[in-house]
């Protein structure tokens, strides 16, 4: 493209001199272009980078009059490994207009479509807005219009590679005349997250068409904020029509500690018609605007992108927003009724939600209901739902049931469910509402988070309880005294959350540096904060140190470290002999609890005291944001093994994080103070994966020389799970098994009951089925390949059931048969193990009314009244526990009036055939006999938990749900059971649980 003044510098001449009233006209056609504008577009946070591309189709023709083929151009993005697409924008540009007669006129609009070939796929992208601009010079009027179109779903999946994208419509190839200004371009931006980036960043993105010829123009970008102790970043500008061979343009900041972009910048460096210029520099600290001051001599330029990356800082941590729920487990709508899902929606403490931005709604079952109204949901649109939702052969489950679930933006935990049914029954709309005097009750104070899992207890012995203030989010682990009923007795004896001290945490907080050995966090390197600043990082130590005991992670165990014995082991190993008594005997008694804030802790049972925390080091750069114990990083069960390695036996803690995509063992110190010693392995999953079946539980198995750990993790967006299997004292076997079906249940390894000396994995579906893999080839690990030939077809198909969350089995005491028990979050199924075939078969299952059956033999099902059906609405709320042939169901029932939780209760089942277990389960107050299900307080119950009481030839359990009943916390319920099995070793009773 050739530059107008250049080629009407001789025309004016000779005008000037034969006609100098046309020249004066002319001249005065020369005019500033109209003001504008350049907008925030869209900003970003986190790990992030820019990527960018783009190319242009006309080429320079150096006065000929015609501007190229206008062909098809290309580019390429090469991310870097792990990399994550947060947002792909792309935009295309064209000359669409000129006021003058000829060649120029008329030109056609562009195309509001634009054919793209990405690295893996090709699709004709239709553009969501639209970009334009006049610019008046020699010659006429000239338009100029864009097009933009979000494309991070096309790229997010294979973003590297070469990107084709031909620009339609616009002036035709020829339309040059002597202006030249013809011009197709387009260009892609790509904001990602990299794990190998170290300081947080901001990214904002601002665009639109402004234009400069012979003239200077400012243009002022604001909304961003420069922190004050780190300011180096970077400014991207994109321009459309500069030419190489024009000198003159130039583009300065108003920012006086920021470098100029050099002369003749805007010189087709991506094709003829396309520039995409980075500068990087410091910003003044604290700025929140700048202004962009450009103009050219000659060249006529239009500015389309500009893109600023700058470092952000932390925060003392703050109370972040309450999270959200529903104010009604159940909606039921007749068809025809219209309704708004946010009348029905508040945050937890009770008060309106303020910001709906924050706020994502989506679906649990079924996952992909033909996208039922969540359009009209998200954007708080009215809904008026219709017999067809009701309908089952519509995507849905049963009879127009849908589980909706709130999260907030940027986390995967799920606040709160609710389920929509649509049917011609009563309807609740009106009471279930939040406004007003119809708004739903909240729970308030306190709620628990755990029990510890005291094997034994006698008067005088401690008992720990978890509870979390709701509102502020703080986290109390008190000791009791119990009674000669295992109760416990009058005010706690030490809440940790009281006892923690700036002293402690200061030298008793680890993470892992990136070798993966134990670090203190005052000598952590900069790298795991992911901040440059070191002030700023010690800012936040500080703040670290000074804090109390964050919230109690949810579904917490509360693990024991003890110094019980393992009678086997010492019988029969020397080893374990000489750890017992110098180690295990003498050490010091700890309880471990995991935090909202992202530690795991370890307590001193005596007086509450800390003994050491230690956080993953991926969850180190996450403490910069305020949000961070929203995330509920720590939550999963905790498991303490004594395990031998190498000749020598060590304790080893085992639990997880980021909602059980990450996994982590770690190992104590071999002497009596019971100290954090090693990390033995830390792997995170997130970065390909995003959830895993109840935070990661895990299942163990042992070969001939190791102990192994089996977890689950899936990918929702590819809808793909993985198998780990991972050896627990070291990471020497490290098993990753793709699985041909989306796993939701933990695994679950027992006996294999087919051959002696077997071990074998079960694992269930999103659909209902179970699978299952024989672990062990002659006593040691199988293969990677046999291993998934197993789980190619299922062995069990239960049908009429949605995923499938636990799996168990027990042996009768009473008939001395096989059963395998399979739960969902509405049903429980138990099966018996038939020898014959060596195969499972039906024996009876429980759910909502006239979903209670028996089957003889694994076939004809017949209702069964005796066994308890689940009440309308209720849900099964966490892992059942089998006991004196008994199975204990953890049951929340669905709310009542205004209530936002449900009562809580645990329902009781027979082994053998569901019926109600007779003469086996007593009130702790009077002794007498428990005949129906036992109510709890408020909320999801949790798994029962049983204590042997030493002197008794009964059993205590304990049970416990969010709240009591007066909406307090501590132990809901208490009974003792009447076991079959009143002879043998008591420590024993464990082979007769799941």
């Amino acid at each position: 493209m050739k530059s107008i003044l250049s080629c009407l510098f001789f025309l004016q001449k000779i005008i000037t001199q034969r006609y100098p009233l046309l020249a004066l006209l002319l001249l005065l056609n020369i005019t500033p272009a109209a003001a504008q504008t350049i907008s925030l577009y869209n900003s970003f946070e986190g790990n992030i980078a820019l990527a960018t591309a783009g190319n242009s189709e006309l080429n320079e023709t150096g006065g000929t009059g015609d501007c190229g083929n206008g062909n098809q151009t290309s580019d390429t993005i090469s991310l870097p490994t792990g990399a994550i697409v947060k947002a792909a924008y792309l935009y295309w540009y064209a000359m669409t207009s000129n006021n003058t007669s000829g060649d120029n006129y008329p030109f056609i609009q562009i195309a509001n479509t634009a054919p793209v070939t990405f690295p893996n796929s090709f699709e004709t992208i239709t553009a969501t807005r639209q970009l334009h601009t006049t610019k008046a010079g020699w010659g006429g009027n000239w338009k100029y219009s864009g097009r933009f179109a979000d494309v991070t779903a096309q790229v997010s999946a294979n973003p590297n590679g070469t990107y084709t994208v031909d620009v339609q419509g616009g002036a035709s190839n020829s339309a040059c005349a002597y202006s030249e200004e013809n011009v197709r371009a387009w260009n892609l931006l790509i904001v990602y997250e990299d794990p190998a980036i170290t300081d947080n960043k901001k990214i904002y993105i601002y665009d639109g068409i402004r234009g400069y010829l012979s003239e200077g123009i400012s243009t002022s970008v604001s909304g961003f904020q420069v922190p004050t102790t780190s300011t180096a970043g970077a400014l991207t500008v994109v321009s459309i029509q500069g030419d190489e061979g024009i000198p003159g343009e130039y583009m300065e900041t108003s920012d006086t500690t920021f470098p100029n972009f050099p002369s003749d910048f805007a010189n087709g460096d991506h094709g003829p018609a396309l520039d995409i210029d980075t500068l990087t520099g410091n910003f003044t600290a604290g700025s929140t605007s700048m202004d962009l001051n450009s103009g050219s001599n000659q060249d006529l330029i239009f500015t389309t992108n500009i893109i600023l990356t700058i470092p952000t800082v932390p925060t003392a941590p703050t109370t972040p927003p309450a999270e959200a729920e529903f104010c009604t487990y159940n909606l039921n709508i007749n068809p025809n009724e219209t309704f708004n899902i946010r009348d029905y929606i508040q945050q937890k403490d009770g008060s309106s939600i303020t910001d709906w931005s924050k706020i994502v709604l989506s679906y649990e079952e079924p996952t992909t209901p033909n996208d039922w109204h969540l359009t009209e949901f998200s954007t708080g649109q009215d809904v008026t739902v219709t017999a067809n939702d009701a309908l089952a052969n519509t995507g849905n489950v049963g009879d127009g049931r849908y589980r909706i679930v709130i999260k907030q933006v940027g986390q995967s935990t799920i606040d709160d469910t609710m389920t929509i049914r649509v049917s011609n029954n009563q309807s609740t709309l009106n009471s279930a509402t939040c406004s007003n005097n119809n708004q739903c009750t909240a729970l308030i104070g306190n709620i628990n988070a755990g029990l510890s899992p005291t094997a034994s207890l006698t008067t005088g012995d401690k008992l720990f309880l978890g509870s979390t203030t709701i509102l502020s989010k703080t986290g109390h682990l008190q000791a009791y005294s119990v009674n000669a009923s295992g109760l416990p007795t009058g005010t706690a004896l030490w809440d940790a959350a009281t006892q923690m001290t700036e002293a402690a945490r200061t030298t008793s907080l680890y993470s892992n540096n990136t070798s993966q050995v134990k670090q203190t966090f005052n000598t952590l390197d900069n790298a795991a904060f992911n901040m440059t600043s070191t002030s700023a990082i010690t800012t936040l130590k500080n703040v670290l140190y000074a804090s109390a005991l964050g919230a109690l992670s949810p579904n917490n165990n509360l693990a024991l470290i003890t110094t019980t014995i393992d009678t086997l082991s010492y019988l029969n190993d020397s080893d374990y002999r000489t750890f017992y008594t110098n180690t295990l005997s003498q050490r010091t008694k700890r309880i471990l609890t995991s935090s909202d804030d992202g530690f795991l802790y370890a307590f001193n049972q005596s007086n509450g005291h800390l003994g050491w925390g230690w956080m993953p080091r991926s969850l180190v750069k996450e403490l910069q944001k305020p949000t961070m114990s929203d995330q509920h990083a720590m939550q999963g069960k905790i498991d303490v093994l004594d395990l031998k390695h190498s000749g020598n036996y060590k304790t080893y803690i085992i639990g997880s994080y980021k909602q059980g995509l990450g996994q982590y063992v770690l190992n104590l110190t071999n002497d009596t103070a019971s100290d954090l010693d090693e990390i033995v392995w830390d792997i995170d999953l997130s970065n390909t994966k995003t959830i895993a079946p109840n935070n990661g539980e895990r299942a163990y198995f042992r070969d001939n020389s190791k102990v192994y750990s089996v977890f689950i993790a899936t990918n929702t967006a590819t809808n793909s799970s993985s198998l780990y299997i991972y050896s627990v004292t070291d990471s020497s076997t490290t098993y990753e098994i793709s699985l041909p079906f989306n796993a939701t249940s933990t695994p679950y390894v027992m006996a294999d009951l087919s051959q002696a000396g077997g071990k074998k994995l079960y694992l269930g579906d999103s659909n209902g089925n179970i699978y299952a893999a024989n672990l062990l080839t002659n006593g040691t690990l199988s293969t990677t390949s046999n291993i998934s030939n197993d789980l190619t077809s299922s062995i069990i198909t239960l049908g009429g059931i949605s995923a499938i969350s636990y799996i168990g089995s027990v042996t009768s005491n009473n008939n001395n048969q096989h059963y395998l028990r399979a739960q969902s979050n509405n049903r429980l199924s138990v099966y018996t193990y038939d020898s014959t075939s060596a195969s499972w078969i039906k024996a009876w299952t429980t759910s909502y009314a006239g979903e209670n059956k028996h089957w003889t033999n694994g076939v004809n099902p017949t209702v069964d009244s005796n066994i308890a059906s689940l009440t309308a609405g209720a849900i099964i709320t966490a892992n059942a526990y089998v006991v004196a042939d008994s199975i204990v169901l953890p049951i929340m029932q669905a709310p009542t009036g205004n209530n936002c939780k449900g009562a809580a209760f645990y329902y009781l089942y027979r082994l053998t055939d569901g019926h109600f277990p007779s003469k086996t389960f007593y009130n702790t107050s009077n002794s007498t006999e428990i005949t129906t299900t036992i109510e709890m307080g408020i909320g999801h119950a949790k798994t029962l938990h049983i204590v042997d009481l030493k002197g008794s030839d009964k059993l205590l359990g304990l049970g416990m749900a969010e709240q009591t009943t007066t909406q307090g916390t501590g132990i809901n319920t208490s009974f003792t059971i009447k076991d079959m099995f009143t002879t043998g070793i008591r420590s024993w009773r464990e082979l007769r649980r799941d």
